[in-house]
């Protein structure tokens, strides 16, 4: 039998300053890719800030996420986009890191068919 390894990792959430945000996330999908397993991002609601080029959190004393997603996407993963969810902030996809794929939110249901496993932060 064999390990099932395609997961999908839906971020809700903005990217600093949560809980559960989009920090934690990201560390757990370079530690799964990291080890072989295929990871998509999936950017929904208020997680579409995560792929923002310009990112500044030092006023929040926090770290600065576009390492970690360039160590992902190096690593082989993929980060798409909830077209509406861009749409609705009022952010185009120039406002985003040039990996980002924007996906049509109609296929939101194909994509997670296509993973064994689900992740929502």
């Amino acid at each position: 039998m064999s390990m099932k390894k395609k997961i999908m990792i839906s971020l809700m959430h903005g990217t600093y300053g949560h809980h559960d945000d989009c920090y934690g996330a990201i560390q757990l999908a370079n530690a799964i890719v990291a080890k072989g397993g295929e990871v998509t991002l999936f950017l929904r609601s208020d997680g579409v800030y995560f792929a923002m080029k310009a990112q500044n959190p030092t006023g929040l004393g926090l770290p600065n996420n576009l390492a970690e997603i360039s160590d992902f996407l190096e690593l082989g993963g993929t980060i798409k986009v909830d077209s509406n969810a861009l749409t609705s902030r009022g952010l185009e996809p120039r406002d985003l890191i040039d990996e980002a794929e924007i996906m049509d939110s109609a296929l939101a249901i194909d994509l997670i068919e296509q993973h064994e496993f689900c992740l929502t932060f």
